[in-house]
């Protein structure tokens, strides 16, 4: 699997906060990491160097001060950002205050500032009009050859968020065909950078691929859909 140009650990608790937010994880080059403990991010953090830590203080183990700490007084460390999450109530906030993190928001923050502020620190430039809603359907075979079927939910030149009942993993090489509008095939690679599995009410699971190996002239045809389906 090739290297993503960015990594974020991030407590499993506050992940479902950035996946609320325009599909930012799927659409943006992310390799993501949840962890359930401050020391299990300290433990990852030495062994993938990421560019980005989500965390709290209410997080059983280690501490969210303890956890700064030891990442700041280690030459090898120190640089990564850091976000802690954090209550709004005057304990919190005076512990905050002598933590060494980049920024601390509330844990009742909007999605969209969340995003807003993994954006900045990770200095991934906004992109509000890239995708646009679509219904082809995906016919494809993954990495052992099997087929599967699914149905896109919105495309860009990069990937497209995809549904379907069929179990995929992270990093699967998938093989799909599917026509845009104007009758034009696409056959691309297409690897799983994200994953939501299904809930026991709805049997699709939603799966974020991205493009590989495209040429310039598939590029072109699926920008110009894509340009075209937003000025419809």
């Amino acid at each position: 699997m090739q290297d993503f140009s960015k990594k974020i650990i991030i407590a499993e608790k506050y992940l479902r906060m950035l996946e609320k937010s325009s599909q930012f994880l799927a659409r943006e080059e992310f390799e993501v990491y949840p962890i359930k403990t401050n020391t299990e991010a300290l433990l990852l953090q030495r062994k993938i160097r990421a560019d980005l830590i989500v965390t709290g203080f209410e997080i059983p183990g280690m501490s969210g001060e303890e956890l700064c700490d030891l990442i700041r007084n280690d030459e090898e460390l120190r640089t990564v950002s850091i976000i802690v999450i954090c209550n709004k109530g005057p304990g919190e906030a005076s512990r905050c205050s002598n933590c060494r993190a980049n920024t601390f928001l509330s844990v009742d923050v909007a999605p969209q500032v969340f995003t807003n502020t993994v954006r900045k620190l990770l200095s991934v430039s906004e992109r509000s009009s890239i995708r646009v809603p679509v219904s082809v359907r995906i016919d494809g075979r993954d990495k052992r050859g099997k087929p599967f079927l699914g149905f896109s939910e919105n495309l860009s030149a990069s990937g497209m968020l995809v549904e379907s009942e069929k179990k995929l993993e992270m990093g699967d090489i998938l093989t799909c065909s599917f026509y845009l509008d104007n009758n034009i095939q696409i056959i691309t690679n297409a690897e799983v950078v994200r994953i939501n599995l299904n809930s026991l009410s709805d049997r699709s699971n939603q799966y974020g691929i991205r493009f590989s190996g495209l040429t310039s002239g598939i590029i072109e045809a699926i920008e110009a859909y894509v340009k075209s389906r937003k000025n419809t």
